[in-house]
């Protein structure tokens, strides 16, 4: 009982994952990084895809690529073979650091990740230690600031660029080196890089800079989506919708038979995470003031979330069902901050029928359902589309389930080649291993094929309520490296995989803004301006055609109007042209 409460007051602390709503986050950063419960309902089984590609030891031979059958297809790759370390890589050199650590490590006495067992391991192993600067999620964009006002950097910094609008500010501050002039001293990344070589738009930046060491991910799926109450559906004899029209009639039963007030679950946005239902119409939508730009593009050209015809079909779709009762009175003045975990609570206590959320929320708000209703059960949905095919504004399949750290080397720094050797260390077999895995015997061991696989200590631990929380301890989420993308599974739940495939090939992202477009520091400031203005208006009046305030007929041409005055097609031009670079720059 202990580790389920455990479970579910930690469940807010974890940043939702999802279908990625629109472009627009500090374009140059790439994005960053199941307790037991009864199994949740398992989706209908999707046709298999291929196995993703894993990280092979270096005594492994790497498999011969062998040119594709048909002449247009590329040439296949063996797996990837990551080169051994040569160690150490300096004796008793010393650096300081600058790093995020999630706050709820303070729990288990991790104050600094050199509190983590693996970090001795990686000072015995290259003979650098570090003089971390740890800062939290809450403090982090406070410290920084102060840091890059005195122009006094760490050696080292982890997400610099997350924290800066363009590469050419992080750069003049000095906030980092260029690590293109050093290639030839990083062999070791640029194996990986040339290997996953879709990340070169994600490590290298239009004008042909490469600000950080990147995390590179080597397999990419979809980690949250729509989830719904299929004991509800069950006991209808339903099937699970795949149409607008059949999830109204499966709503408007939650609402009426089974006494969900929050039959759609929408908390604080006229929408859900992820551009989930709106992105079925064509458009990203908006999901309020916070948002940095509403933009997608579509063959070739920038298109924004208000403007087309879609995103009014889907407001009056959603004004239909709000007068139905399927949406809640009170949905706009609710919290949509996933640290209060509004989300779990309705849907764990049974007022809500649909809702987005991980793969892994599902064992955890299953459990808890079914303390108050043995019968509760959960399953993953698709997303649904007016055209019955494929929901286009996924995350970007570069980078977006990359979850290490990023890390660039500053102006500060007195020992550049001892800094590039140990950020190159963390490319190598040695190096991916224990960032991965940790201490091999302990945190992990080789499986009967041969591949690390963790262990129970990790997966299985009964001082650690969630998996992420054992992995910040036994692992070591403070370098970049190769992550193996599939390192958890083993803890998983067969319905959680069966999610994440059901969502990963029923969406991808080919209306999505690449995030590696980048604005200019003149036209981020030109589109600040201009934006900040139109979603502070935009949060306010897009709530009224939904609770009926405003008529559809009478005053959408006059909200579309009024942010059209106040410069919405210029935003749209500002990152037309970033678009065009990015086009240009990468050949896509």
């Amino acid at each position: 009982m202990k580790k389920r409460t455990l479970a579910l007051l930690m469940a807010a602390l974890m940043v939702l994952g999802l279908l990625s709503a629109c472009g627009g986050a500090a374009p140059d950063a790439a994005a960053a990084p199941a307790s037991e419960a009864a199994p949740a309902e398992e989706a209908a089984e999707p046709e298999a895809a291929a196995p993703a590609g894993e990280i092979e030891t270096a005594d492994a031979s790497a498999a011969e690529g062998s040119a594709a059958e048909e002449a247009e297809e590329p040439e296949e790759k063996g797996e990837f073979v990551a080169a051994p370390a040569e160690l150490p890589v300096a004796e008793g050199a010393r650096f300081s650091y600058f790093v995020e650590l999630p706050g709820y490590m303070s729990m288990f006495n991790v104050n600094s990740y050199s509190d983590v067992p693996a970090w001795a391991k990686a000072v015995e192993m290259t003979g650098v230690d570090m003089d971390f600067t740890i800062v939290n999620m809450e403090s982090l964009q406070t410290t920084f600031s102060l840091m890059a006002a005195s122009g006094d950097f760490t050696d080292m910094i982890a997400g610099a660029s997350s924290q800066y609008s363009s590469t050419e500010q992080m750069m003049e501050d000095g906030a980092a080196i260029d690590l293109m002039e050093y290639k030839d001293q990083m062999p070791n990344y640029w194996n990986v890089l040339d290997y996953y070589d879709d990340y070169k738009t994600v490590a290298i930046t239009q004008d042909g800079y490469m600000p950080e060491a990147i995390t590179i991910a080597d397999d990419y799926r979809v980690q949250g989506g729509l989830q719904i109450r299929k004991d509800w559906l069950d006991d209808m004899g339903a099937e699970l919708p795949t149409t607008f029209d059949e999830l109204h009639d499966v709503l408007l039963a939650f609402t009426n038979d089974y006494g969900a007030d929050h039959a759609l679950l929408l908390t604080g946005s006229t929408q859900m995470q992820g551009s989930a239902l709106v992105g079925g119409f064509g458009s990203c939508g908006f999901e309020g003031a916070d948002t940095t730009a509403n933009m997608f593009v579509m063959d070739g050209e920038v298109k924004n979330g208000f403007t087309v015809d879609g995103y009014k079909d889907y407001l009056e779709m959603l004004a239909q069902w709000f007068s139905e009762g399927i949406i809640a009175r009170d949905f706009a003045t609710e919290s949509n901050d996933p640290w209060t975990s509004n989300a779990d609570r309705y849907i764990s206590s049974g007022n809500a029928g649909v809702w987005t959320s991980q793969s892994d929320n599902m064992d955890s708000n299953q459990m808890t359902g079914q303390d108050l209703n043995p019968d509760f059960k959960i399953a993953p949905m698709a997303q649904i589309t007016l055209d019955g095919e494929k929901f286009h504004f996924a995350d970007s399949s570069v980078g977006a389930n990359a979850m290490g750290k990023n890390v660039s080397i500053t102006e500060d720094c007195e020992d550049v080649d001892t800094a590039l050797a140990w950020l190159d260390f963390w490319y190598t077999d040695e190096g991916i291993k224990l960032a991965n895995y940790g201490i091999e015997g302990e945190s992990w061991e080789y499986n009967a094929e041969g591949k690390p696989e963790l262990t129970d200590l990790v997966l299985n631990n009964d001082q650690f309520p969630m998996i992420s929380f054992a992995t910040t301890y036994y692992t070591l989420a403070c370098v970049p490296t190769l992550q193996d993308y599939h390192r958890q599974d083993r803890a998983y739940t067969e319905a959680n995989l069966a999610a994440m495939e059901l969502w990963t090939e029923t969406a991808d992202d080919l209306y999505t803004l690449p995030s590696q477009v980048e604005l200019t520091s003149d036209e981020n400031s030109e589109y600040s301006v201009l934006w900040s203005d139109i979603a502070t208006y935009a949060a306010t009046e897009v709530f009224k055609f939904v609770m009926g305030e405003y008529n559809f007929d009478e005053d959408w041409d006059n909200f579309i109007g009024q942010i059209e005055d106040m410069g919405l097609q210029d935003c749209i031009d500002i990152y037309q042209g970033a678009y065009d670079r990015y086009v240009e720059a990468y050949g896509v």
